[in-house]
């Protein structure tokens, strides 16, 4: 068994060797950024094999070269939700960029609030995919009253709108293993505030930090305000959102 000592001493030029050692992730093709993350039909039998490869909940290092991970069958509970940001920060950091959770929650069924606060928090995940069990009640965005599917639908419109970003933030990480989800050390490690801080994340170079407050979710200090900067020319835009 080979072994191997990576110094950075930055977390940064650490996943960067790893990348370089272990390899990166191809990347995907566009449409599995959206929120359905799939098409009607597949033909032939081949290319529906091949998209089943693409998404697996186990592995080893290196499975970023072959496949998406998400982090298996949760449970539809406030402490999932938290939990989701733990475990993709830390695939983040052991170089598995493209990851993501069941939003909503595999086994249980989920209150009004808390599946349109997992879609919100999704929104900004590198995968963004509903998903339940077999014989559940219908979990979809608008499965819960008109209220919360207008919420649930400027959120998946934002995201298509992000798009843009997203697609940027794939394209860096397949070529320097940087990771999409990054938890505040990986940006600020001199700051020793940063070293256990595992409910805050940054979204690329162009989005605020989310932050759990308790039994829901807010952008920074403003609740109803996000502000993302164009990475083109600095400017920031604006979006006002409801929550």
């Amino acid at each position: 068994m080979d072994y191997y000592f990576i110094y950075g001493p930055s977390l940064k030029k650490v996943l960067q060797r790893y990348g370089e050692l272990m390899g990166t992730m191809s990347l995907p093709p566009k449409w599995s950024f959206g929120c359905q993350q799939c098409h009607w039909s597949y033909y032939p039998e081949s290319e529906v094999m091949e998209l089943a490869q693409r998404l697996t909940r186990v592995g080893f290092s290196g499975v970023q070269r072959y496949s998406a991970v998400w982090t298996g069958d949760n449970v539809a509970s406030w402490e999932h939700l938290k939990l989701s940001i733990n475990m993709c920060l830390g695939l983040s950091m052991s170089g598995v960029s493209f990851c993501g959770t069941d939003i909503g929650g595999f086994i249980g069924t989920p209150t009004p609030e808390l599946f349109t606060r997992w879609i919100q928090l999704g929104t900004f995940t590198p995968l963004f995919r509903t998903h339940t069990h077999n014989g559940s009640p219908d979990q979809e965005p608008w499965s819960f009253g008109e209220w919360h599917e207008e919420i649930n639908k400027k959120f998946i419109q934002l995201r298509y709108r992000l798009l843009p970003y997203i697609y940027d933030a794939f394209h860096e990480s397949s070529i320097r293993n940087t990771p999409i989800m990054r938890p505040m050390v990986y940006e600020y490690q001199d700051d020793p505030r940063t070293t256990y801080m595992d409910d805050q994340f940054i979204e690329v170079k162009s989005f605020n930090q989310l932050q759990q407050k308790e039994q829901g979710w807010c952008f920074d200090s403003d609740v109803n305000v996000l502000f993302l900067k164009y990475p083109d020319t600095g400017k920031r835009m604006k979006l006002e959102m409801i929550f």
